[in-house]
């Protein structure tokens, strides 16, 4: 099993209707590609992870390499895992208020600061995500 995390910048500002396609064609599309993750947006750049057998994290992240919508791809990790960590996300998604993201260790400030520098917040983050009830999709495990 392969995990890899990565930031990027949209190449165009993205609606709330935009980010709502976005995310129900990735969860139809990493449903059929066997793949789970995570996918944080706020103020055009993102922090994606993805998870699932190498082959299909790899043309997962080549086709997202390749994609108009994108721009600064940078990959801040890469990982053999024993297991997934979002196993019961397709693709995980919660609208989060400002009191949430100021609760949330290191989400408020973790697109002011350049994450190529360390993982460590990265894994904070998505430590936070993976276990806050609080955090966890309203429509997890629903296979969308």
């Amino acid at each position: 099993m392969l995990r890899i995390a990565y930031t990027s910048q949209a190449t165009f500002d993205f609606t709330d209707g935009d980010l709502i396609t976005l995310l129900m064609n990735s969860r139809a599309n990493n449903k059929r590609d066997r793949l789970t993750g995570i996918l944080l947006h706020s103020e055009g750049q993102f922090l994606q992870v993805l998870e699932g057998e190498e082959d299909d994290v790899k043309a997962k992240y080549d086709r997202i390499s390749k994609d108009p919508r994108h721009r600064g791809i940078s990959m801040i990790l890469r990982e053999e895992a024993d297991s997934r960590q979002f196993g019961k996300w397709t693709m995980g998604y919660t609208s989060l208020t400002d009191p949430m993201i100021r609760a949330i260790p290191g989400y408020d400030t973790f697109f002011d600061r350049d994450p190529a520098v360390s993982e460590a917040p990265v894994r904070r983050l998505l430590e936070a995500f993976r276990t806050d009830p609080a955090l966890t999709p309203a429509i997890e495990g629903a296979g969308l």
